[in-house]
C-alpha cells in the first residue's frame, strides 16, 4: 500500500511512494457516480433503451423458452 500509494493516512518515514493510486481510485469513483447518473437520467426520460438496444423474438421462441426454463 505503501509503494502504490493507496493510503490516504499517514505514511511512515521509512517508506517511499512512488505512485498515487489513491487520486486515481478517487476519480475512477467519481467517473462511476457520474456515468449511473447519465444511466438514470436516460432511463428516467426515456432516451435509453433505443430501439437498437433492443432484442426481440417470436411468440414462440418465448414459449420454447419458458418451457425449457420449466
Amino acid at each position: 500500500s505503501d509503494v502504490l500509494g493507496t493510503n490516504s493516512g499517514h505514511y511512515p518515514r521509512h517508506s517511499k511512494k512512488y505512485a498515487d493510486f489513491i487520486s486515481l481510485e478517487s476519480e475512477l469513483q467519481r467517473m462511476r457516480v457520474e456515468a449511473f447518473q447519465a444511466f438514470i437520467t436516460d432511463v428516467d426520460t426515456g432516451i435509453y433503451p433505443e430501439e437498437k438496444h433492443q432484442l426481440h423474438m417470436s411468440e414462440a421462441e418465448f414459449d420454447q423458452f419458458i418451457e425449457s426454463v420449466n
